[in-house]
């Protein structure tokens, strides 16, 4: 359970995550480690597998190749490198129905000002809103971002206003909330 919530300007892209670890028991834990991080200067934002998190996070080389433009170097060159890590550190799975590929969540991209959601089964799409969020409380961020894009607030304070709605209308959403900018 999550909520990942982003807000970009065009050129800047802030992102913030709560902290909550929710068990299919609905026990919760405040994890350390954030949802929110970025890596080879791409911000990303993970909910679901916590593994699937770690793995990105820590171990995946992100490929230098960053001249096309953002939504083809997302599609490919950065999806097969995060499927092949995924893979390499047992963190990719199959749906037995189909074997569809399945990474366990949703992830935010942030990369040169724009703001992509990425499904669990790699299918990415850019959001055609100055804003995106993931998660159970995604679309109670996504309200409030929505209302808040009328008034003269800055992206982060519209970002941190999702997530304090999310966290008080969702049990799954919990702080503290972590929020970065990358340009």
């Amino acid at each position: 359970m999550t909520c990942i919530a982003a807000v970009t300007d065009g050129k800047t892209v802030w992102m913030g995550g709560d902290s909550a670890g929710v068990d299919d028991n609905f026990d919760l834990g405040i994890g350390r480690e954030t949802k929110v991080w970025q890596n080879g200067g791409i911000l990303f934002g993970a909910s679901g597998s916590f593994r699937v998190a770690q793995v990105l996070r820590w171990h995946m080389s992100v490929p230098e190749d960053k001249t096309r433009e953002p939504l083809e170097y997302i599609t490919g060159s950065l999806v097969d490198a995060m499927r092949y890590t995924l893979e390499a550190y047992g963190a990719l799975t199959k749906w037995e129905e189909d074997s569809t590929e399945n990474m366990g969540g949703d992830i935010l991209i942030g990369y040169k000002g724009h703001v992509f959601e990425m499904w669990g089964d790699f299918g990415v799409g850019e959001l055609i809103h100055d804003y995106g969020a993931v998660g159970c409380g995604g679309a109670l961020a996504c309200g409030s971002l929505a209302t808040t894009e009328f008034f003269e607030l800055k992206p982060r304070e519209r970002v941190e206003l999702a997530l304090e709605a999310a966290e008080r209308h969702s049990g799954g959403v919990r702080g503290p909330m972590v929020i970065m900018e990358s340009t």
